[in-house]
């Protein structure tokens, strides 16, 4: 998945089809004003996806545009955002941030105009969005400004990696394998939870108040998201998860959250020392922050252990943005 965004007249188009010459094999599609609640699209569209295409403006225009010009129609929330993001993680992708200088795109506004943006004051606003969000992406980005070409190598070259047939063929030999998961399939660090949950059609582990715990005690205690892979311990067919999975993620840690995952693991052991895999289990992200809500800093202190992080000076790295901040 090639994936553009960036504000109005930063150039997306222009790129879009600059890499359409370039990947003729390559379809262009547009994700535009939502009808309703566009979180379970975007979901869909990353999970149905066999073939790569380029996305002129996907998930990430979601929530600048819509804090602006929908606010009282907003569904990009901080836990979807980063639940959008594991899932595109799965996959080979790139993200590329057409980012012009701010004079650049006033210029272009005040030459061009636009249909849907009522002003420069709404513009800059939406500019200002994207300039707070896309840091804070976990996924492969890269930052271009069509104006100097600067990074047009490094585009290309990440064109080509998202391309590239032996990590499709990863997927898709990983999406066969019958366990369902989020996070990159390069993991050094998989995450086992319980059990699908009846609720959760689309097998996600954790889009859920236990889930954005998680995420945030993982985040504070100095591990790194984008090498984390979060799997279920029992399926939706109640299937359970098989050594071979584990081995064919190939993780360093394997962290079992909470009694049941580890239960069903903990006959891995030996198996998985052999290759050289920790396993370990913490407690449920649900069952501490029902029980010990305030003491978070134990729960990331047992994270940090479990993944082999010992050292104070990579604890705490900084608490979970919100992207209301």
């Amino acid at each position: 998945m090639i994936i553009i965004e960036g504000v109005d007249k930063s150039g997306k188009t222009t790129l879009a089809f600059e890499l359409k010459k370039m990947f003729p094999e390559l379809d262009i599609k547009k994700f535009g004003i939502p009808d309703g609640d566009p979180i379970d699209n975007y979901y869909a569209e990353i999970v149905a996806s066999y073939r790569p295409k380029i996305y002129d403006r996907f998930l990430y225009g979601e929530y600048p545009y819509s804090r602006v010009k929908r606010p009282d129609k907003v569904f990009m929330d901080t836990r979807s955002f980063i639940m959008l993001e594991l899932t595109l993680l799965t996959k080979p992708h790139l993200v590329i941030w057409a980012k012009p200088s701010v004079e650049t795109i006033q210029k272009n506004f005040l030459r061009l105009g636009d249909d849907y943006v009522q002003d420069l004051v709404e513009f800059m606003h939406i500019y200002e969005h994207f300039e707070m969000m896309m840091p804070k992406s976990i996924c492969n980005q890269i930052g271009f400004n069509y104006e100097d070409m600067k990074n047009w190598q490094n585009i290309t070259d990440g064109v080509r990696d998202a391309l590239d047939w032996h990590a499709w063929s990863r997927y898709i030999d990983w999406k066969r394998s019958g366990m369902p998961g989020i996070g990159t399939i390069y993991p050094k660090y998989l995450f086992v939870c319980d059990r699908f949950s009846f609720y959760d059609m689309n097998q996600n582990p954790y889009w859920n108040a236990d889930g954005e715990y998680l995420i945030e005690a993982i985040n504070n205690a100095g591990i790194p998201l984008d090498k984390c892979h979060f799997t279920h311990a029992i399926g939706a067919k109640l299937n359970k998860i098989t050594l071979n999975q584990i081995l064919d993620l190939n993780p360093t840690h394997v962290i079992c959250l909470g009694q049941a995952p580890w239960k069903h693991l903990k006959y891995f052991k030996d198996d998985l020392q052999e290759k050289d895999i920790k396993i370990s289990k913490v407690p449920a992200p649900g069952w501490w922050l029902r029980t010990h809500k305030d003491n978070i800093d134990e729960y990331e202190e047992g994270l940090r252990l479990s993944c082999g992080i010992f050292e104070p000076t990579l604890a705490k790295r900084h608490s979970l943005p919100s992207l209301e901040d």
